[in-house]
């Protein structure tokens, strides 16, 4: 589905350059079809297991959960973009108390993943965004215990 509608923004941008429109105008208008199109790579805060709540966008932000025997996979925080706005650099703290189950905090880069947490225990990295799709995500399998996340 992502593709097809990233399909669908390069031709609009594509078609927006073809029409005597500047270069800078045409790299805005694709910016903002991704950014739009990256709000549904995000997991809904009405199917989150807790609670999230934005910073400055959406890449920035705290989350906390209780989890009693879940299993999936929440997208908490990120987008699609060519350049973000307030630079390519995020910090992320994280802490995991697990009383079973297994629990991993991930970083997806494009087709990258990096976990930054597996199981119990806390840390704090910062990384440097690519160009295009980055989200910080929980990884759960049959997990109880706590989560912590504050992206900023």
């Amino acid at each position: 589905m992502i593709k097809k509608l990233l399909a669908v923004a390069l031709c609009i941008g594509i078609t927006a350059a073809g029409c005597a429109c500047s270069v800078e105008s045409a790299q805005q208008g694709y910016e903002r079809i991704l950014e739009l199109v990256s709000k549904w790579t995000l997991s809904s805060d009405q199917s989150l297991q807790g609670k999230r709540t934005f910073g400055a966008d959406n890449y920035t932000g705290s989350y906390t959960a209780q989890y009693r025997d879940f299993t999936g996979r929440e997208m908490l925080f990120g987008g699609t973009q060519l350049q973000r706005n307030l630079g390519d650099r995020l910090t992320i703290r994280y802490t995991i108390c697990l009383a079973g189950g297994r629990v991993r905090i991930v970083l997806l880069r494009g087709a990258e993943r990096t976990v930054l947490l597996q199981d119990s225990g806390n840390g704090e990295q910062t990384v440097t965004l690519a160009s295009g799709t980055n989200c910080v995500a929980v990884e759960a399998e049959q997990a109880y215990g706590s989560v912590e996340i504050q992206c900023i």
